[in-house]
């Protein structure tokens, strides 16, 4: 696959990863945000297939031949969908890794959702990204040292929404 177009896929990823996904998680009615994590949840594969290859037919692409790996798990009472890119979409300019939709479940409804994505620069560092509700991208803590340490890479972004989380109840208050 050409840069060129390995650099086309890699917006389109970032695109999708961190204005389109987020946009439907944090600008949908209650309802909506909860059919939609729990599509993600129960059949993230599916749904991100489907949404991912539609992005790429209204960009006259052709889907990816590799595919999105999509794990969910519950950890420490938050609810985890992992999204690991295909490792096509490197151009060596700022990498898409991983995705992570977080939220917590209080009485039986959805609550707190937040996105993040992973992302490794042309020199090598890898951080988390924070997506926040008006659809911006903020760079967060540095992870390079612990790059394809799964659980402490978990541990982080889990950390990190934690602290969002305690940040917006203070405000609350």
């Amino acid at each position: 696959m050409s840069k060129n177009i390995r650099w086309m896929y890699t917006r389109l990823y970032y695109e999708f990863f961190e204005i389109l996904l987020p946009h439907m998680i944090y600008e949908g009615n209650e309802k909506e945000k909860e059919s939609f994590m729990s599509t993600l949840w129960s059949d993230g594969k599916k749904l991100i297939y489907a949404l991912f290859r539609k992005l790429c037919q209204e960009n006259n692409m052709l889907y990816p031949i590799k595919d999105f790996e999509i794990i969910a798990f519950k950890k420490g009472g938050v609810s985890v969908v992992q999204i690991m890119m295909p490792q096509q979409c490197d151009t060596n300019v700022s990498t898409l890794l991983r995705a992570y939709f977080l939220f917590s479940e209080h009485k039986r409804e959805m609550d707190y959702i937040k996105c993040f994505t992973i992302r490794q620069f042309e020199s090598g560092q890898v951080f988390i990204a924070y997506i926040t509700p008006e659809i911006k991208c903020l760079l967060g803590e540095e992870i390079t040292k612990h790059c394809g340490d799964m659980e402490y890479e978990i541990w982080r972004v889990m950390n990190t929404y934690m602290m969002l989380m305690a940040q917006d109840m203070k405000k609350r208050e």
